[in-house]
């Protein structure tokens, strides 16, 4: 009998499994079975000859220029006796009558001519090609100094006329078009900038697109398990967390463009990673310098955060390019490293990238594994979190599952560590003084104590939160001395922490103004905050109720970086899903209650936190005096944010739901947010 169990156990991944890999493939197929019904002559990769491609239009002066090539190629191919005299050479404003007299061929009649084996094109020069029929994608490979907008004009076969604007990264020296339609007629330009066309090819051929295939396949993997382990996950909810956070993190992991400028400031990250992974020792290589100084992106400036990634094909030439940049090391590249607290976020991306890079894998792939380590790492505290709780298991699981810490979980950066692992240390310390039966072990002290010392590291504004250690009741204890040993440690961590930010500011080793803050003066701008301090609260309480909507509502929740952020209405989706934890997520067989003291203080303690966030980022970003906190991010509450969520828990609602069904509505819902994004803003963004 137990044989028999065991058989089905191992069946139903399995069956999942197959399910899965046949369907991501048979909806491949379907989507593309054009190709395979189109003519025989018409399939495959076909490069098109520039000869017959024509060049129409350009500045009256350039069509001269091209006149005046193409008439001394013309006398310098006849016979010297044929030649005309000197004297009786005709003049520019006179060759129209040559075409008549036979000196110039009449291809030259028009504004037009025949390329050769590369087309120069600029300005309101056109490129139509020679092709009438299906077209899956276009690849246009060009030469260009400076990356900008190409045009692609098509008439359809159907009457239909489009006109499409699309970024030519200029590092790439490609850049492909999905159209997947019959075609009449197609014309390029490079109206932005000079382009030197060396090459077109049409791909009609099956060429699977994976990143699709990928999102399809954990899609099914992910609702699949939902559903067959729905039991099992309504007692244990941390692993619905699990199942859905693994498969949304592989595929952005995986999906999202092998760069930065995806998140913010992951080019610093980039360097950091990269510096920690070599301990300081050894040279960059060109293409992490790339990936430092955003160069692989489009262009620079407010366009950095253009790729001119539009097709598997453009990231496939990405990381080719990549690749092979990533071989050749920048010797002149000078390479310091110094500890900083923050590094601590960095661990396991570097980690993963020094793994990566000794088993010889190529730069995109250590991309990929600093991803994947970041990812992990991210998940794993959050699933520890949710385990851990008695309360509020369900809106740690909203709150972890949220589209922003997510993506921040799946690029470069140290918060996603320093949010998980606040959350973590935040949902030890409130599941403890809720307990007041159970003793605290000396793991589990130590374990709130470290948790909430190592993700305050990565920005020291978090570090109050130790003061939830002083909600700790003395039953917790085995006498007063260690309550007050414990609490005094907690606040020795806090203060110590704190004094030596501020040493290492004042000492010059931590620079508190950031560089690119070209009007603030750190100095003069805490003189006035200690000078006029209600002045100061004002601007403060004035700009927290009006962003009240942008940090704890909005983008705190949906934006992803320079990607985009979640478009409503299924931002409202979200943000009901997680009001609707927030306010449910209470039991009677939990029996955790939240007096109005403990409330009180909870809700000191984040406002210390915001306060801090909000203080310093005025010091290094705005100018003296100033009304505006231009430097804060919503991003930056999010280690307070799930305390908060967890104040708006009343207690006197009672969840009567079965936990099957409550797990099974809100991991499907944030599985369906997460999705949909996946799908809009990565699959259709980047690959069709």
């Amino acid at each position: 009998m137990s044989d028999k169990r065991n058989y089905r156990r191992l069946l139903k991944p399995l069956a999942l499994l197959a399910m899965a890999a046949l369907l991501s493939l048979g909806l491949e197929l379907m989507l593309q079975r054009t190709p395979f019904q189109i003519p025989a002559e018409q399939k495959g990769d076909i490069v098109l000859s520039l000869d017959e491609c024509i060049v129409t239009g350009g500045e009256q002066e350039a069509a001269e220029e091209a006149t005046e090539e193409a008439t001394g190629d013309v006398w310098e191919e006849l016979p010297e006796e044929e030649l005309p005299e000197e004297e009786a050479a005709p003049e520019r404003e006179h060759l129209d009558d040559l075409f008549f007299s036979g000196w110039l061929p009449t291809a030259l009649a028009d504004e037009t001519v025949n390329p050769g084996s590369s087309v120069e094109l600029s300005g309101d020069m056109t490129l139509t090609l020679p092709w009438s029929g299906y077209v899956k994608e276009l690849t246009v490979e060009a030469e260009c100094a400076l990356s900008g907008h190409w045009l692609l004009q098509v008439d359809y076969a159907d009457g239909s006329h489009e006109d499409r604007a699309l970024m030519f990264n200029a590092s790439l020296d490609e850049d492909t078009a999905v159209i997947g339609r019959e075609v009449s007629s197609i014309t390029i330009s490079f109206p932005e900038m000079s382009a030197r066309i060396k090459g077109i090819t049409i791909h009609n051929g099956f060429a699977p697109n994976w990143i699709r295939m990928l999102l399809v396949f954990l899609g099914v993997i992910c609702f699949g398990c939902l559903f067959l382990y729905r039991r099992e996950m309504g007692k244990k909810p941390e692993y619905a967390f699990l199942c859905v956070a693994l498969c949304v993190g592989i595929f952005l992991c995986y999906g999202l463009p092998m760069t930065t400028s995806l998140s913010y400031d992951d080019e610093i990250h980039a360097e950091d990673v990269d510096l920690l992974s070599r301990l300081g020792s050894g040279t960059m290589d060109l293409s992490w310098n790339s990936l430092t100084t955003m160069s692989w992106p489009a262009s620079t400036g407010i366009d950095a955060m253009v790729l001119g990634i539009d097709s598997c094909r453009d990231n496939q030439a990405l990381i080719r390019k990549m690749d092979e940049a990533g071989r050749t090391a920048r010797q002149d590249v000078e390479r310091v490293w110094n500890w900083k607290y923050a590094d601590v976020g960095y661990v396991t991306q570097a980690i993963g990238v020094a793994a990566a890079r000794l088993v010889g894998l190529p730069v995109h792939s250590q991309l990929i594994a600093a991803r994947l380590c970041n990812m992990l790492t991210y998940v794993l505290l959050c699933f520890l979190a949710i385990r851990l709780l008695k309360r509020f298991r369900y809106v740690t699981l909203c709150v972890a599952l949220m589209p922003a810490p997510m993506f921040l979980a799946c690029n470069l950066s140290y918060d996603p560590t320093g949010i998980a692992l606040c959350w973590l240390g935040t949902a030890m310390a409130v599941d403890a003084f809720l307990d007041r039966k159970t003793r605290l072990t000396p793991g589990r002290g130590m374990g709130i104590l470290l948790c909430l010392l190592l993700g305050s590291l990565t920005k020291m504004v978090y570090m109050p939160l130790m003061l939830l250690v002083l909600l700790l009741p003395r039953s917790k204890f085995d006498s007063k001395r260690s309550a007050t040993l414990y609490k005094t440690l907690a606040m020795g961590l806090m203060l110590a922490a704190i004094v030596s930010e501020v040493l290492l500011v004042n000492g010059g080793s931590v620079a508190l103004e950031d560089d690119r803050a070209m009007v603030s003066d750190s100095g003069s701008q805490l003189d006035f905050i200690l000078s006029q301090p209600f002045t100061y609260l004002g601007y403060f309480f004035s700009c927290l109720w009006s962003g009240f909507g942008t940090w704890f509502v909005g983008l705190i929740r949906t934006n992803w970086g320079y990607v985009g952020s979640l478009a409503e209405p299924w931002s409202w989706f979200s943000l009901g899903l997680l009001l609707f934890a927030a306010f449910t997520d209470h039991s009677a067989e939990a029996d955790r209650r939240l007096n109005w003291k403990q409330r009180s203080f909870m809700l000191l303690t984040a406002g210390i936190c915001i306060g801090m966030v909000f203080t310093v980022m005025y010091i290094a970003y705005s100018a003296v005096g100033a009304a505006d906190f231009s430097g804060v991010q919503p991003r930056y509450l999010l280690p307070v944010y799930l305390l908060l969520m967890m104040l708006l828990s009343p207690d006197g609602i009672e969840n009567r739901l079965k936990p099957r069904q409550y797990t099974l509505v809100l991991a499907v819902g944030n599985a369906l947010i997460l999705g949909f994004m996946c799908l809009q803003m990565v699959l259709l963004n980047y690959y069709l």
